[in-house]
């Protein structure tokens, strides 16, 4: 196979009889590697370009951007024309405790799974992608989604046209160091809903990953809507390294703005 590489490289280079030595061909594609001084050499006195003969696998340079982007994209932080984080967090009266909390479990510290419970408007999206943007800086993945979108996303597996399989898409989550799950309980309530959401907390417990958690719900309606069996993993009356619930007591922004 080497020696064919060679051999169609080199008709290119018809204008001299040019041999590249072997030790410069990469053995994956069958270009070279043009950093070599023999072998810009032998380019330039056949007359041809450089990238003409250039090694077509990715430099670990560009692998590594790959992954970046890949990883990133993963992340599915959204506002990314305008980015939120911890520095644009208006604080106000009922935030306080949540916003240390958030900030220690985006440094790895505090319970696995972190709770933050308010109405609509008092930030709740804001710090769980401030934690997600924080997290990805350092190096760490991260999966940001609203729980509708979940939900929808695993139903979709079932499609025909679809591209990935059910598993293959738990096992993406399963893998994921941190997920944060937006809005809980504002998704349409169906038997597979609450399975989905049930099925990805109790992997967090299994598997050792961490989630942030943010919803409007308190303990009785959690009950309510999905059972003990979920509400019991959520919702913990007292600090552990497993569980820990914050309660932003602030009011909704929108209104204070208009007052």
């Amino acid at each position: 196979m080497t020696g064919e590489f060679k051999k169609m490289d080199l008709r290119k280079y018809s204008r001299a009889k040019v041999v590249f030595p072997e030790s410069t061909q990469c053995p994956e594609c069958g270009f070279f590697d043009t950093s070599q001084p023999i072998v810009q050499q032998l380019v330039e006195e056949a007359g041809r370009l450089l990238s003409d003969a250039k090694c077509r696998c990715p430099s670990q340079e560009e692998e590594k951007l790959a992954r970046e982007e890949k990883r990133r994209k993963w992340a599915n932080l959204p506002h990314n024309d305008s980015p939120r984080v911890f520095d644009t967090f208006t604080q106000r009266e009922g935030t306080s405790e949540a916003v240390s909390t958030v900030w220690k479990f985006s440094q790895g510290h505090g319970a696995r799974i972190l709770v933050l419970v308010g109405a609509t408007g008092t930030g709740k999206s804001h710090l769980l992608e401030s934690a997600g943007r924080e997290l990805l800086d350092r190096g760490i993945g991260v999966r940001y989604i609203l729980c509708g979108d979940l939900v929808d996303e695993f139903r979709e597996t079932y499609s025909e046209s679809s591209e990935i399989e059910y598993h293959q898409l738990l096992e993406s989550y399963r893998d994921c160091p941190v997920i944060l799950l937006d809005d809980i309980g504002m998704e349409r309530q169906t038997s597979y809903a609450n399975e989905v959401i049930t099925r990805l907390v109790e992997n967090r417990l299994q598997y050792g990953g961490r989630i942030l958690i943010a919803t409007n719900l308190d303990y009785e309606t959690m009950v309510s809507k999905y059972g003990h069996r979920l509400a019991s993993r959520i919702w913990s009356t007292q600090v552990s390294d497993e569980f820990e619930n914050v309660i932003i007591t602030a009011t909704d922004f929108r209104l204070e703005v208009k007052s």
